[in-house]
């Protein structure tokens, strides 16, 4: 976007920002999750399903897979990410397999 607005000093002095404040958030997730959890991203807005989020940029995949690095779910990992899907529904009886280490 910097070179179509021929505002480049401006943009890469944002993307600098921007991946400086993603290292930090990244530190901080770190430090407040153990080393061998796995993280799930749901959507629990259906009735009997569940929406399940990959690294879509829709509900936050991105931002938490890539940015924040957490590790998926085997099972997202599996059935989503090595696959290249964003999401996917699924029962809510099959909820368990798509879920991690739970840390409360």
């Amino acid at each position: 976007m910097g070179e179509i607005l021929n505002r480049q000093t401006e943009a890469e002095a944002w993307n600098k920002q921007f991946t400086q404040r993603a290292e930090a958030a990244r530190k901080k997730a770190q430090a407040a999750v153990p080393a061998n959890a796995s993280f799930t991203i749901a959507d629990f807005n259906w009735l009997t399903n569940v929406g399940i989020v990959g690294k879509s940029a829709n509900r936050g995949g991105k931002a938490v897979y890539d940015l924040l690095g957490p590790a998926p779910a085997s099972k997202i990992k599996q059935d989503l990410i090595d696959k290249g899907e964003e999401s996917m529904v699924i029962s809510s009886e099959l909820f368990g397999e798509y879920v991690g280490i739970i840390f409360c």
